[in-house]
């Protein structure tokens, strides 16, 4: 992989930060499908909800194979050709994300769109990366990368679904394919093109194995995202893709292990760090959904989409903070292992204040410190385990290692987490139903006494919907205390056996 500067020389400092600014923050945040505006686009075309979230998860997956694939295409093409691809690819795929009317069309350009912006990441994150650290350590710039991911994220959201109230969905993304086209224009104005001194041709990289695997991701996207609607392994079309995808995933496993240049090394499973690197992945998807905050904001607080997404932005502060924190305990060069510990602490904290307010009395303000904790816990996890996952491989192997944390980061732990708080948010509201429709039959003479009985159907059934969320509120709790605990004890043994954690990381090693 060759390295050369992205702009002309006559290009002013001012304009170069403004365009990578803009530039990075679309390449992050223009996703085709946005959560703000699911529930207006599936109302306005008369579709379910699932499409769309399938959309946004194949976004994930197609940038997880990107960067499978991503060192071989930077060592073929130019840097300014490569980021114009990235931009026209998704100028296009929104445009059609925009204008369709097909939810499967959808899913595909997402996928596409997932994949082909990753090499305009890869090309302004080594850009950042100059501009924040002379010595290219990374630990300086992941907490400026995060905070512009995920406050992005949100901050997207909220004003996708401020545009979606007051005009109409398509017009967020019509703004975000004019800021797009910008980006294009001062790509064509301001980078220059390096000819390569060394091209690797393309023809080497595994396409069978990479077919193979999104096949079997797409299919687990599926099975995720509609086995409620589906009704899980009663569905024939959820057990013949759980078998398609099994066969697509072991046929995968069996080529990588045959192949000289494979499009994931396996060997990788043999490191300690990427093991645990890629299970803390998992984990943070306890985190990272909104199900429950917006079970409570909805069905019990009676919240309208847009007042939900304004809570969403309560933890932008909390990400800051978050951010803050990890730039000086890096430049400070604290245990890495501690700041992850630190990090889910924060999100029980978080889990652990809903259990006790979860109630129609909670108002909006309220929702202050549980958010910004949760900002500040998803900035440190997603930052201090990015960079503990990433120590010690080379730039080579480095972007195919960050596209198979990617992949279980913003897709498998968010989306299994997902549909286990959707099904058992369902199950356990039918329970609480059932539970207080008993004590209804009881008591026929006292309800009827105080409330109509359309009046009392609805408040049982907004106390089953609490519950069921306290419930699961409550087993997160548990869940996250007994991952503190196992880190603590991994922690102590570590210093137990005199090792020092590391505390910088150099991709160029």
């Amino acid at each position: 992989m060759e390295f050369y500067e992205l702009f002309y020389d006559w290009v002013p400092k001012w304009v170069r930060l403004s365009f990578l600014t803009l530039t990075y923050t679309l390449l992050l945040i223009a996703n085709g499908v946005y959560p703000g505006n699911i529930i207006a686009a599936s109302s306005n075309l008369g579709v379910y909800t699932e499409p769309y979230i399938a959309s946004y998860n194949a976004v994930y997956i197609g940038i997880a194979l990107g960067f499978l694939i991503s060192f071989r295409i930077r060592s073929r093409f130019t840097n300014k050709g490569l980021l114009l691809f990235s931009l026209v690819m998704l100028l296009l795929t929104n445009v059609v994300c925009t204008s369709t009317n097909s939810p499967e069309l959808t899913v595909l350009t997402c996928l596409v769109l997932g994949a082909t912006k990753v090499p305009g990441v890869v090309e302004l994150f080594f850009r950042w990366l100059n501009i924040w650290s002379k010595n290219q350590d990374t630990s300086k710039l992941y907490p400026f990368v995060y905070f512009s991911a995920l406050g992005g994220i949100y901050a997207n959201a909220w004003l996708t679904a401020q545009i979606a109230y007051r005009y109409d969905w398509r017009y967020a993304n019509i703004i975000l394919l004019v800021l797009i086209l910008f980006s294009i224009i001062g790509t064509i104005l301001f980078a220059e093109a390096h000819p390569l001194k060394h091209k690797v041709p393309l023809y080497q990289m595994d396409w069978t194995g990479l077919v193979l695997l999104a096949s079997a991701c797409m299919l687990l996207n599926y099975v995720i995202v509609y086995s409620k609607v589906e009704d899980g392994l009663v569905s024939d079309k959820i057990k013949a893709a759980i078998f398609v995808l099994t066969i697509c995933f072991l046929l995968f496993i069996k080529r990588e292990l045959r192949l000289k240049r494979p499009l994931l090394d396996l060997n990788f499973f043999k490191l300690p760090s990427f093991r645990l690197g890629l299970f803390l992945f998992f984990l943070i998807g306890i985190f990272t959904p909104l199900t429950l905050q917006n079970t409570f904001t909805f069905s019990g607080l009676k919240y309208e989409n847009i007042s939900t997404w304004e809570v969403a932005l309560f933890m932008i502060p909390g990400i800051f903070a978050g951010a803050t924190i990890c730039y000086y305990w890096y430049y400070r060069s604290y245990s890495p292992h501690l700041l992850i510990i630190i990090g889910f602490s924060l999100g029980v904290c978080h889990y652990a204040i809903m259990y006790h307010n979860y109630g129609v009395n909670f108002a909006m303000q309220q929702f202050w410190v549980p958010s910004i904790l949760k900002g500040m816990s998803l900035s440190i996890l997603f930052t201090s385990i990015g960079l503990y996952f990433t120590h010690g491989h080379t730039l080579p192997n480095v972007l195919a290692v960050v596209g198979a944390g990617i992949l279980i980061r913003s897709f498998l732990g968010t989306g299994v987490f997902t549909s286990i708080y959707t099904y058992f948010l369902y199950a356990q509201k039918i329970r609480h139903l059932e539970y207080l429709s008993g004590l209804i039959d009881a008591n026929v003479f006292q309800s009827d006494k105080f409330q109509a009985p359309g009046v009392y159907t609805d408040t049982i059934q907004l106390q089953a919907s609490l519950n069921a969320a306290k419930e699961i509120t409550g087993d997160m709790v548990i869940l996250g205390i007994l991952i503190i605990i196992f880190l603590t004890i991994r922690l102590l043994y570590l210093y137990n056996k005199r090792l020092r954690p590391f505390h910088t990381v150099q991709i160029w090693d």
